[in-house]
């Protein structure tokens, strides 16, 4: 049995918005999600972190990855 790798994958959004979008979009795949937010930027919504099942990646083709 093989143990799996851990494995970090970025994706890049323009604008709290489009990151909003992103949580709801991922949200409604029924996958649990860590909300990252900034007090001293007014409590901004600045990331979120997930664990994605191998298996379900190709869900998540629409976002870009970030470079």
């Amino acid at each position: 049995n093989e143990t799996q790798q851990p494995y970090i994958i970025l994706y890049g959004v323009k604008d709290e918005s489009e990151l909003r979008l992103a949580l709801v979009f991922v949200k409604r795949l029924g996958i649990l999600v860590a909300e990252f937010v900034e007090p001293d930027r007014n409590y901004e919504l600045t990331a979120f972190a997930t664990a994605i099942q191998p298996d379900r990646l190709a869900e998540f083709k629409r976002f870009e990855l970030l470079r």
